[in-house]
């Protein structure tokens, strides 16, 4: 199964890492494609254009760490995902006519952009999954919620 694990996070480093850097290399062009999809107040989106590459990328040097850093990797593409989703699922449902500007000036329809993102963020997911079964937060937050639901879970009757 380790093997499995590092192809995932190998995948979805490569994908995120390969994302950001078209995207930073074109920012007016990103700029444009997320315009089209009408998300986004006009004033948000050069900002976004210039910091969302910068995190992918960010977010797929973590997931060659291990520890926290990792976790924190795939927690931040698991939300990116998520986040990209829907609004490749709003762009279709609204028969937007764009390009989903998710590899920068490479066309990919949104239909084929909405599967791709179904199986990354089935792959985060797992990935995330497994990550908290095999260590489970450490700290004194984590602790006081499993103290809190033991302790709710006696006072039931």
């Amino acid at each position: 199964m380790n093997g499995l694990r590092r192809a995932g996070l190998g995948i979805l480093a490569a994908v995120f890492a390969t994302a950001g850097c078209l995207k930073i290399a074109a920012p007016a062009e990103f700029a444009a494609q997320l315009a089209a999809f009408r998300l986004l107040p006009e004033g948000a989106v050069p900002t976004l254009a210039l910091s969302l590459p910068v995190l992918e990328v960010i977010l797929a040097a973590a997931l060659l760490v291990s520890g926290r850093g990792r976790r924190a990797g795939l927690l931040g593409i698991t939300l990116l995902l998520a986040g990209f989703l829907g609004a490749l699922l709003w762009a279709w449902a609204t028969d937007l006519a764009i390009d989903c500007g998710c590899f920068g000036s490479l066309e990919m329809p949104v239909p084929v952009a909405i599967v791709r993102n179904v199986v990354l963020l089935g792959i985060s997911g797992l990935l995330l999954h497994r990550e908290y079964k095999a260590t489970p937060p450490q700290g004194p937050f984590p602790k006081k919620i499993a103290e809190n639901a033991k302790i709710s879970l006696q006072a039931r009757p």
